[in-house]
């Protein structure tokens, strides 16, 4: 069998992946068809900072709840080519925050472009400069951005100032990368320790401590994740069927782009609401006693 580069990445199908999340095992390489199916494939950048290690388990659930493989990408570049093309199922980016755009910015503004109806999801994430131990996985104040029919659309989730107007989700023209603006940046949370296998330059498994109370966590963001993509479905359908352009008919182009606005607000707020409460389950996991040895009751 052949490797992938660890730019190539494949997940498993979904009886394996929750396999892994019970094991505590999260595969960032694995085999399988060297040409994806682009219909049923995610790509996904990961930038495999702290605080897209999260991300990218989250979204692996998503994609395996789906029916769907996921091909993650782990340089800028490789990214950047693979926006070439078909149209993938789904687009999704998941990064650090940083001073200047990625260099795939104008590829992705492209493709976005192309694909008004598809969109892409970016999940970028940011810290106030606070160290972080090596080797741990964390969450922080996260900016879900959808890039949809020529407009952006901003959540921030984990925000110190949950109640800041900016917070709720919003919509600009055009497609720009998340500033932040009047956000308050709140304290990361650590979510579990994780290594790297890496065997001739391939990135093998990420390995998060093994914790069913915590895969109970990530399969309840997944099913959220998934009545937020049904609903959205919903609404858009709705805003199609009502307002949308037929071979006959204009229809109305300004109530079709306050619907399709809407549909996208909706689906940022669900997005970052799940977000919350995956945080939520995770600190509760953490913090639970868990009796051992010592404290059981006995026979």
């Amino acid at each position: 069998m052949k490797a992938f580069r660890k730019e190539d990445i494949m997940s498993i199908g979904r009886p394996g992946l929750f396999a892994f999340f019970s094991m505590g095992l999260i595969p960032f390489v694995t085999y399988g068809q060297a040409i994806p199916n682009r219909e049923t494939t995610y790509l996904v950048f990961n930038d495999r900072s702290v605080g897209a290690v999260p991300l990218a388990v989250l979204w692996q659930g998503v994609a395996a709840a789906n029916n769907c493989s996921l091909l993650f990408s782990t340089t800028e570049a490789d990214f950047m080519s693979k926006l070439n093309g078909e149209p993938w199922c789904r687009v999704v980016v998941l990064r650090r925050k940083s001073v200047s755009e990625p260099s795939f910015a104008g590829a992705l503004r492209t493709y976005a472009a192309t694909h008004p109806n598809r969109g892409v999801e970016i999940f970028t994430w940011r810290d106030n400069g606070e160290p972080t131990a090596e080797g741990e996985a964390v969450l922080g104040t996260t900016a879900i951005t959808l890039w949809r029919n020529g407009m952006t659309t901003t959540a921030y989730s984990l925000a110190a100032n949950p109640l800041a107007e900016n917070v709720r989700a919003h919509t600009t023209p055009n497609h720009t990368f998340p500033d932040f603006a009047g956000i308050q940046i709140g304290t990361l949370k650590p979510i579990a320790s994780y290594t790297e296998t890496v065997t001739e330059g391939v990135l093998q498994i990420v390995q998060l401590s093994p914790d069913p109370c915590q895969t109970t966590c990530v399969n309840t963001f997944v099913t959220e994740m998934g009545t937020c993509s049904t609903n959205v479905g919903t609404h858009t359908g709705y805003c199609n069927d009502t307002y949308g352009p037929t071979e006959d008919d204009p229809g109305d182009p300004a109530q079709y782009a306050a619907c399709l606005i809407e549909a996208a607000q909706d689906y940022a707020n669900c997005v970052s609401a799940a977000l919350h409460r995956y945080n939520r389950c995770i600190q509760w996991c953490k913090g639970r006693i868990v009796p051992g040895p010592s404290t059981q009751p006995a026979p």
